[in-house]
């Protein structure tokens, strides 16, 4: 199993995932001067969101919880089995053999081109795997239940989303994403068929002694993604598009942004609070990342923003579309 899909699901348990450092152009040391803690006591909550901006229009969703909020209040087979391959991942990282050492090298350049939206949502559960709670009980509903029972969002705590003051707002975080999510959603749901298609044509290779047949594993590894940035995209859709189900948090953090040695980063920065998100720029810089999430208390997702940030540094940079599949999705 590949670390880009390994998260710890309990609260407080986000494992770091690999590190892919931009070009050294770029410093990536962490800024020193100061330690950041995080903005909020994040571990009283069930379950949050968080936007994080990486370009004055895109930004990282990230969703966290607790065993409380899954169904049964512990995580599921699914959730353990992928902890498992985590654990296994983790020793190969650290492994001192050859073999390892070049698997783990090749596997995290290719894990390093996997668009960084797709890891965001991933982040979010199905909704159906999801608790959510009463306002007057504090009573954990699932979903099948607020269905069947027909409990209005005004009845249900609302999810704290999470973004830095002044670089975001509420209605600048659904402007940026609702457009994005059916496109996103056909995609994805294009890809999972034909991996799914694909993976039968493997099973000759199965026959064949010694040889591990790498292809049914990445297939079905892409399939599993592909399913899960599908459920994601599902429930936040439901999150934007069907009550008050979110309540905006601002977190001042302007001086973590503006901590960068990037000088051009801190004037997109700038212009982004005092003009606005035109022309499209980056606003973050590898060397604020872990101060950026510590801030947001999930020190562990330095590796999933780096890679983000490395991605629209080079898409800004060549002038490329956003989605260059866009056009292909209807052939």
């Amino acid at each position: 199993m590949l670390p880009c899909l390994l998260t710890k699901y309990a609260k407080g348990s986000l494992r770091p995932r690999f590190t892919y450092f931009a070009s050294q152009q770029y410093s990536t040391k962490p800024i020193t001067k100061k330690i950041w803690g995080p903005k909020y006591n994040y571990d009283d909550l069930d379950i949050y969101l968080m936007a994080i901006p990486i370009t004055t229009k895109h930004s990282y969703i990230f969703s966290r919880y607790s065993e409380k909020a899954l169904l049964g209040g512990k995580p599921s087979l699914e959730a353990r089995i992928v902890n498992k391959f985590a654990n296994l991942w983790n020793r190969m990282e650290t492994s001192e053999k050859s073999m390892n050492k070049k698997i783990v090298k090749v596997l995290n350049k290719w894990l390093a081109s996997i668009p960084w939206i797709e890891t965001s949502l991933k982040s979010l559960p199905s909704k159906k795997n999801i608790n959510r709670f009463t306002k007057a009980e504090d009573k954990p509903v699932s979903h099948h239940e607020i269905v069947r029972s027909n409990i209005k969002p005004d009845d249900l705590k609302s999810i704290p989303l999470f973004y830095p003051a002044n670089l975001l707002s509420m209605d600048k975080i659904v402007r940026q994403i609702s457009p994005d999510l059916e496109l996103l959603y056909r995609r994805h749901k294009k890809l999972l068929l034909y991996d799914i298609l694909l993976l039968p044509l493997t099973i000759p290779i199965i026959l064949i002694p010694i040889v591990p047949n790498i292809p049914g594993f990445y297939l079905t590894y892409r399939a599993y993604c592909h399913w899960k940035v599908l459920l994601g995209i599902s429930h936040l859709k439901y999150l934007l598009e069907t009550g008050n189900h979110l309540v905006p948090k601002e977190i001042q953090m302007e001086d973590v942004y503006k901590a960068t040695s990037d000088i051009q980063c801190k004037d997109n920065v700038k212009h982004c609070i005092k003009i606005g998100e035109e022309p499209e720029s980056l606003v973050i810089s590898e060397d604020i990342v872990p101060a950026i999430c510590n801030s947001f208390g999930v020190p562990g997702l330095t590796g999933n923003i780096l890679t983000a940030i490395r991605q629209e540094r080079k898409r800004l940079k060549e002038g490329a579309p956003e989605f260059p599949w866009k056009d292909q999705l209807d052939k």
